[in-house]
């Protein structure tokens, strides 16, 4: 069983003539092309337009988060420095304290013991 096989002559006939067009929808078909390619830029246009936006919407966003954590604890950070200095002063004012106080002990001491001396009779 052999197929019978089509003439090469007429596939190409048939092809060129589906291929030809009219000339009169020759301008109808380039200013629905020219209006198809401008639909379709702009479209394209705004879409990425919207894609940016919220991008750009999005980092903003995220860097107003960090700026919100950073200043946040920048106050943390400042509350603990303001309570170490403030333990750290009233200690040394506590110190300060005790050594003006034994001083002046001492002191008293040094001079009733001096008058004492200066009292006292020679021998």
């Amino acid at each position: 069983m052999t197929k019978p096989e089509a003439k090469p002559e007429a596939k190409i006939e048939a092809k060129i003539e589906a291929k030809i067009e009219p000339r009169t929808n020759v301008l109808p078909t380039v200013v629905f092309l020219a209006l198809d390619v401008a639909d379709k830029g702009q479209a394209t246009v705004l879409a990425v337009l919207q894609d940016a936006r919220a991008e750009l919407r999005s980092a903003l966003d995220q860097g107003l988060d960090l700026a919100e954590k950073v200043t946040s604890n920048a106050f943390r950070f400042a509350k603990q420095v303001v309570s170490r200095v403030d333990d750290a002063s009233a200690e040394i004012l506590a110190s300060t304290e005790r050594i003006v106080v034994a001083s002046l002990a001492s002191a008293r001491e040094s001079t009733r013991t001096a008058a004492a001396l200066a009292v006292a009779p020679a021998a």
